[in-house]
């Protein structure tokens, strides 16, 4: 039954689209679960806004079998279907959200999902789940990258402007500025670091396949990625131009 359903998905979005058409604007709102124009359609729940217009979105499935995490995901019924939480989240622009999906309908009690998506982030997912979060991975990996990269150049501009009106004696350029903020753009990864943590946006091409990620010469994680999101606990600010990701 399991490898069915597998390979039934891996089928459907095999011969689908993944790349999201234009469709008429409509406001994003928190609690809002809406559908990406794909093919087929990909849908997702906006359950935090965050600064800077990214959201954060939990991708929704109608194969729940799929989805038998400990403890389960909220179920949530639409138009006789009943979904679920897939136990992931992503950053996507407010633009991308508006104009590239519809309003499906709204939850307005998200207690339920916040509580799962923190329950569920560093457990052991069963095999069949960590393999529908590899294919569906795919699906969000381009409107991640183009949401992350939007971010980081309007910080950097508004850096580059903050520094201009205070001195113009000393211009520095968006990229020197990067180097002292929170991110790192390298040749083969997407870094944020945070206070208590490190958020590495990998390669699509890396997903199943073993990496080694180190600061300097310590190591910090060998493993498979299993999915394109990868977060290492601890403060690692301040050693942004020592960090390396080695596909092994």
């Amino acid at each position: 039954m399991i490898l069915n359903l597998l390979k039934l998905y891996e089928d459907t979005i095999k011969d689908g689209d993944h790349t999201p058409v234009p469709l008429e604007p409509e406001p994003v709102q928190v609690g809002q679960v809406r559908a990406f124009s794909m093919i087929p359609e990909e849908r997702f729940l906006v359950l935090e806004e965050l600064d800077n217009d990214l959201f954060l979105v939990v991708p929704v499935s109608s194969y729940l079998q799929l989805l038998t995490t400990d403890p389960l995901p909220p179920l949530y019924e639409w138009r006789g279907l009943r979904l679920a939480l897939a136990p992931i989240w992503y950053h996507i622009r407010k633009e991308i959200i508006e104009n590239y999906s519809r309003k499906l309908f709204i939850i307005k009690d998200l207690t339920s999902a916040k509580n799962y998506i923190k329950s569920v982030q560093r457990q052991n997912l069963p095999w069949y789940t960590k393999k529908f979060l590899h294919l569906n991975a795919k699906r969000w990996a381009n409107l991640v990258l183009v949401s992350l990269l939007k971010d980081v150049w309007e910080r950097e501009e508004e850096l580059y402007i903050q520094r201009v009106q205070g001195d113009t004696s000393k211009l520095l350029t968006p990229l020197a500025l990067a180097a002292h903020s929170k991110y790192k753009r390298g040749e083969n990864y997407f870094a944020v670091f945070e206070e208590d943590r490190l958020r590495l946006y990998l390669p699509v091409d890396y997903l199943g396949k073993r990496i080694s990620v180190r600061i300097k010469d310590e190591l910090i994680f060998e493993g498979t990625l299993e999915s394109v999101i990868l977060e290492i606990m601890g403060d690692f600010r301040g050693f942004e131009e020592d960090l390396h990701v080695v596909q092994l």
